[in-house]
């Protein structure tokens, strides 16, 4: 088994579901690297003190652990709407957060990814107060990520809303990236 296919391995559980479409897009028949959408909450773990929270602070080791040992196996991208959510909050650690995502390229707005989002809410794939959730989705989809790593169980990286996501990604037109967390890329890796 590739390292590709190996990455891939946690998310075969969707496939199939939609109405016999594998959810899975195929595999590259060239050994590109993955292209890989951070989310900004991945961004947000990486750069944060590390938390007195067990759960948390296993989170964020993982994200840290991925960053060092898989990003440079990667094409990376972030989004307009990613340098919008960095730049909240505290201003030393939106300083950090933007050091992280100055070198890697950045996907730009497009009405093929706001129509995307739109239909992604109206479809009820993620809730209607997850525009921005909704944004990610799109705009990884649109740019033909690979993956579209989060923290964002909630709304983006959710195994119940998967399969809405994947099948209103599809029906546009689009692949839908692998939707995961860095511990669910580091798992996969080493089985």
């Amino acid at each position: 088994m590739t390292r590709r296919e190996k990455w891939r391995l946690p998310f075969r559980l969707a496939s199939g579901i939609i109405g016999g479409v594998n959810a899975i897009p195929p595999m590259p028949t060239t050994p590109a690297k993955p292209l890989v959408y951070l989310e900004t909450s991945f961004i947000s773990y990486l750069t944060a003190r590390v938390s007195s929270d067990p759960k948390l602070a296993l989170d964020q080791a993982a994200t840290r652990r991925w960053w060092e040992e898989e990003a440079p196996k990667c094409e990376l991208m972030v989004s307009y709407a990613v340098w919008r959510e960095i730049g909240d909050g505290n201003p030393d650690q939106a300083k950090l957060r933007e050091s992280i995502v100055k070198d890697i390229q950045s996907v730009a707005a497009s009405a093929d990814a706001t129509r995307l989002a739109n239909r992604l809410l109206e479809a009820h794939a993620l809730p209607a107060n997850s525009s921005t959730d909704a944004l990610h989705v799109a705009l990884a989809s649109v740019a033909g990520a690979d993956i579209l790593l989060t923290w964002n169980c909630r709304h983006i990286a959710n195994p119940i809303t998967l399969p809405k996501t994947v099948e209103v990604v599809i029906s546009a037109g689009f692949k839908c990236p692998a939707l995961a967390t860095p511990a669910q890329l580091l798992e996969a890796r080493n089985e």
